[in-house]
């Protein structure tokens, strides 16, 4: 059969820049073809895979074509039947004559089916170290491509829902000063936000653990602080 006469369903997945071959991996491991990667934006990627579409084999057609007459077959045959067993009028006004047995038995008491709850969903849990690993490669890469606050990152933790980074001037190679006057954010942590910020597989499982997002200086000095209601504002997310 030739690539023409394949029909095939598309996919895309939105990845931060610097993690693009991770999200590539997983499609292709879950049966996608790589066919483009389109920059979204300056820190998101679109890649774009495709599969073929499971065709039905036309004896399945024939086959559940057949199903479907029997099964109308039978249903028409039961409804023939129960009308033929139905009692006549006269059948049906004449009193039914009631033995000694059915008079004098007392009622017993039927049992009522209980209900069985559903089973509550089974959520994954997301791990510290999860949260951590996807912060610091999305700073790794910042670093890597030279972009100062990105290089100045040198720390990051999460506990109680609070993830925490610290920025160091000197890992920069700047003064403190001249890191203000070359920062381009008013509030370091919506550059921090950045891995979470986004509509994908990694924003849409890490946001629900994550209350908020703090930035400091090395020296202690707040650089900004953002809740989980401005990281949903950054794309106008709803969860």
């Amino acid at each position: 059969m030739s690539d023409d006469d394949v029909q095939y369903e598309t996919r895309e997945v939105h990845a931060v820049r610097g993690m693009e071959a991770r999200s590539r991996a997983k499609a292709e491991a879950e049966g996608w073809e790589f066919v483009a990667e389109r920059r979204r934006s300056a820190i998101q990627t679109t890649l774009t895979f495709r599969r073929p579409k499971t065709k039905i084999p036309r004896k399945a057609w024939i086959i559940g074509g057949a199903a479907a007459a029997l099964l109308i077959a039978i249903i028409v045959t039961g409804a023939t039947l129960e009308r033929m067993n139905q009692p006549t009028a006269d059948e049906a006004s004449s009193p039914k004559p009631t033995t000694a047995s059915e008079s004098t038995a007392p009622e017993t008491a039927q049992p009522q089916p209980t209900s069985t709850p559903d089973p509550a969903p089974v959520v994954s849990d997301v791990t510290d170290a999860e949260v951590l690993d996807a912060f610091n490669a999305y700073f790794t890469e910042r670093a890597a491509t030279g972009v100062m606050v990105g290089k100045a990152v040198t720390g990051v933790t999460f506990s109680g829902g609070v993830v925490t980074v610290t920025f160091d001037p000197a890992a920069a190679g700047v003064t403190p000063a001249d890191f203000d006057a070359f920062n381009p954010f008013d509030n370091l942590a919506n550059f921090a936000a950045t891995p979470v910020a986004f509509n994908d597989d990694i924003g849409n499982r890490l946001r629900p653990v994550i209350d908020s997002i703090v930035t400091v200086r090395a020296d202690g000095m707040p650089l900004g602080t953002f809740s989980r209601t401005d990281i949903l504002a950054l794309n106008e997310l709803e969860k």
